[in-house]
């Protein structure tokens, strides 16, 4: 019997030398996958969208709109003194072609501030790795005519809050305006305050994190579809490091945080069914209290020329 038919133990020694064989160019491709790439990969996603949208929420009001500070105490003084219903101030206004209340003051101050918060969040768009050449005209508009893009914007640029009466909108540690429920129902209807109301309660209670926030908002703009090809690769970059965060912060137990927060964007997609309908009903009243490119576009009453009017107050171009 030659040696390498001896038996030892169950196994020829041929036998043994084979899967010794086997077992070394395992463990050479085992050294060669590197099984820390997705994490690392993860994490240094999660680093760079952190370090992207740092800088969000850190807006100087003085340098952005003229006039800030004389600007903000109007719009106050407007909401504490009161406005009619819409429907009021818009029969008075087609009949005699009077202005029944200065809610107009208001709504010119809360644009500019909207203008420069979308702004700053376009910039921080453009930070995150493969977005520079998608953020162009067609990217903008697909982006404001979807009002669940607009209500996720809204959440993670503006400090929103509310208590019994009031809606909060700190705009920085000087400047937080108050108005008061019944105030935001003239100024559009009581249906949509409660699709503004509800899912912000969702939000309250589901107490997101920035970080939170932040990847809820930008999967929902990347969200592939047809009007935006080019996003599925951003978009599954940003799932991959969505999920290690919730690892990180929740361990194995992380799926639940994750169908809490499914949930949350669930109840944010379905009030914004309202607010487009709304939208729709309602574009005479919108475009006669707001006139800013930005506005415009929300309620689809733009031209070619005030999509680059918009473009380039954010300095942006295709």
């Amino acid at each position: 019997m030659s040696k390498d038919n001896i038996k030892k133990g169950r196994y020829s020694n041929e036998t043994h030398r084979v899967n010794k064989d086997k077992v070394k160019q395992n463990n050479k491709r085992e050294l060669d996958i590197p099984h820390l790439l997705r994490h690392s990969k993860a994490d240094d996603i999660i680093t760079v969208c952190l370090a992207a949208f740092s800088n969000t929420p850190s807006v100087y009001w003085a340098n952005e709109i003229e006039g800030f500070h004389k600007k903000f105490l109007n719009a106050s003084q407007t909401m504490d003194d009161g406005i009619f219903n819409k429907d009021t101030y818009m029969d008075i206004l087609k009949t005699t072609g009077v202005e029944v209340d200065t809610r107009r003051v208001f709504t010119e101050f809360f644009e500019k501030v909207m203008n420069v918060n979308f702004k700053h969040f376009l910039s921080s768009l453009r930070k995150i790795p493969g977005t520079e050449k998608l953020i162009n005209s067609k990217f903008i508009l697909n982006l404001l005519k979807n009002s669940s893009n607009v209500g996720f914007i809204w959440t993670a640029i503006l400090n929103i809050s509310k208590n019994n009466h009031s809606f909060i909108f700190k705009l920085d540690d000087n400047h937080t305006l108050y108005i008061k429920k019944n105030e935001l129902v003239n100024l559009s209807t009581p249906k949509v305050v409660d699709s503004i109301e509800a899912p912000l309660d969702a939000v309250i209670e589901a107490n997101l994190t920035f970080e939170e926030n932040l990847f809820l908002t930008t999967l929902n703009v990347f969200t592939p579809n047809a009007i935006t090809p080019g996003v599925k690769e951003i978009y599954e970059m940003l799932i991959i490091a969505f999920y290690r965060y919730l690892e990180n912060q929740y361990g194995s137990k992380y799926y639940l945080r994750l169908r809490e927060l499914m949930n949350l964007f669930s109840i944010v997609k379905l009030q914004s069914l309202y607010s487009n309908k709304w939208i729709k009903e309602e574009r005479e009243y919108l475009t006669t209290v707001y006139k800013s490119n930005y506005i415009k576009i929300i309620v689809d009453k733009h031209s070619p020329n005030d999509v680059e009017a918009l473009l380039q107050e954010l300095n942006l171009t295709d």
